[in-house]
């Protein structure tokens, strides 16, 4: 799993030095001072992990995705499991299971055999969301999910109706405490 995880981070650092890469580089104004070290410089090394047995040669891992194929979650663990395969040398299979809003894919994933073979590829806030949901009485709970990694960041926004009497996020919230249980959507 610990290779994994690295594998994840990897491919999110060369993705960030390769955006890097892009950017001109800014004209130099004047040649720096040199400046004498304080320390010795150290020369980057790379560890290798230590052996696991995981995976199992052949034993295919599955990532569960709770939306249709063809959608922007779907294409990105796509474009994840070959690299996946390539670096842990064993079959990755992509899976969706469609349906209440990411509950099912959710919740046989959360259900699955803890035992690193099956992932679930999920957005925030569904995936927290689906089990804060009191309504939605979802099978599963905080304690059944483990974060590995974020690739991808989505910023979010709040809108309501341009008559709303709720203009600011402090208006929402006094409006919720007035009510309460009464703003759902």
């Amino acid at each position: 799993m610990k290779r994994l995880s690295a594998f994840v981070a990897l491919v999110l650092a060369s993705s960030v030095l390769a955006a890097c890469a892009t950017a001109p580089a800014p004209e130099p104004s004047a040649a720096p001072k040199p400046v004498a070290p304080t320390q010795a410089p150290v020369a980057p090394t790379a560890v290798p992990a230590p052996k696991s047995g995981f995976p199992t040669a052949g034993k295919p891992i599955t990532i569960i995705v709770g939306a249709a194929a063809g959608g922007p979650n779907d294409i990105s663990a796509r474009l994840i499991a070959p690299l996946m395969e390539k670096d842990l040398g064993t079959p990755v299979q992509v899976v969706n299971k469609v349906g209440a809003g990411w509950q099912v894919g959710l919740t046989d994933m959360a259900k699955s055999k803890p035992d690193g073979y099956t992932l679930g590829y999920a957005p925030l806030p569904q995936a927290i969301l689906v089990y804060r949901d009191p309504d939605r009485q979802a099978a599963f709970g905080r304690k059944d999910l483990q974060p590995m990694a974020m690739h991808v960041v989505d910023p979010g926004v709040m809108a309501v109706k341009k008559d709303s009497p709720i203009k600011t996020l402090k208006d929402l919230v006094d409006a919720a405490k007035v009510k309460p249980g009464s703003i759902k959507e």
